[in-house]
């Protein structure tokens, strides 16, 4: 169990983060800065408020080791949710075996994936919001960065939020 943080002198950030949950639409929020500047501990943050309000939280984190791996962060970022692909479409399932090597065949554009990521995350945030926390943003591969970019640019229509944590002193 992750124990409590007071965050002193951070009355502005934690107030947008709670306006951000708040928000009845989904919506991405970037936290980028420089190493040391309190990114994880808002972060944390607004995962626990989100635990706390009754959302689901799903975190993931890029990995420098698996950056030039295909789509290795947006299979941690969906892995939790996976188990939901079942009850999607025949072409979103097809999607969702090629992208995570289930079956061969062609990758799918960044627009069919993205559809498909879509409708997995609104199947999943169905019974209550879903807020997905990534860390290390820029450790992500290519490919889970055009995926989760695409995702995060569409959000506005249900309950899911995306947070993600960037350092801009490392360049990903």
């Amino acid at each position: 169990m992750e124990s409590l943080v007071t965050m002193i002198g951070r009355d502005d950030e934690q107030g947008r983060l709670a306006a951000f949950l708040a928000a009845p639409e989904g919506r991405a929020l970037v936290l980028k800065g420089k190493t040391g500047m309190g990114k994880s501990a808002l972060l944390g943050h607004v995962a626990r408020r989100a635990a706390d309000a009754g959302h689901r939280v799903v975190r993931a984190a890029g990995v420098e080791a698996e950056s030039a791996l295909p789509f290795a962060g947006l299979h941690q970022v969906l892995h939790p949710l996976l188990a939901s692909v079942e009850r999607l479409d025949p072409v979103h399932r097809t999607v969702f075996d090629t992208v995570f090597g289930r079956s061969g065949g062609k990758p799918p554009s960044v627009m069919s994936l993205g559809i498909a990521v879509l409708d997995l995350l609104s199947l999943s945030s169905s019974t209550r919001p879903l807020l997905l926390v990534v860390d290390d943003g820029q450790w992500l591969d290519a490919s889970s960065v055009a995926a989760l970019g695409f995702m995060g640019r569409q959000l506005a229509g249900g309950p899911v939020k995306l947070a993600l944590r960037l350092r801009s002193d490392i360049a990903g």
